[in-house]
């Protein structure tokens, strides 16, 4: 006797409509911020973080969009679980997020021209995050609207916890 049953559940799946997956965000998990070493040359001795803070998890929200939409958030960030250096779950004021954007380039009015990254212009205020709890989110919307066809490179997101100091960051992990 075949049995097709254990495979109808799976092919409903795939072959239903998802409107969540349509639209929504991309989410990146961000990594802990280490002490930079200067360079050129390799730091010997073990790497440690920068901020006196931990955290479970800090998330980069953005949306799957090719395209911004002024309407709706450019990124949404939030931070669980952050714990001070005695172990307890943190309520504070004085985090931040910072954006370094870079290069910037404008189209219209033609010919166009371009801001090179560390320009005032694509400079952008800390976005303050709150804690309650250990629990912190922030969403950012842009005051204005770039002008269409606007191309703004690169660009990364980091936390910093209420003493300046890196907490979180864009990168990767390993196993």
């Amino acid at each position: 006797m075949r049995r097709a049953a254990p495979f109808v559940p799976g092919l409903l799946l795939v072959l239903s409509p998802a409107p969540g997956w349509s639209g929504g965000f991309n989410t990146t998990y961000l990594v802990p911020a280490y002490v930079t070493c200067p360079g050129p040359n390799v730091c010997a001795g073990p790497p440690t973080v920068e901020s006196a803070f931990t955290f479970e998890s800090a998330t980069l929200r953005t949306p799957r969009s090719p395209y911004t939409d002024q309407k709706k958030p450019s990124f949404i960030v939030e931070l669980k679980g952050v714990k001070d250096g005695a172990g307890n779950l943190v309520t504070a004021e004085g985090f931040s997020i910072q954006i370094a954007a870079g290069q910037v380039n404008i189209f219209e009015p033609a010919p166009g021209f371009s801001f090179p990254a560390g320009s005032p212009v694509t400079q952008t205020t800390p976005i303050p995050i709150s804690l309650s709890k250990g629990h912190g989110r922030a969403t950012y919307k842009p005051s204005t609207a770039a002008p269409a066809g606007t191309v703004a490179e690169g660009g990364v997101v980091t936390i910093y916890d209420n003493a300046g100091k890196r907490l979180a960051t864009v990168g990767a992990r390993y196993r």
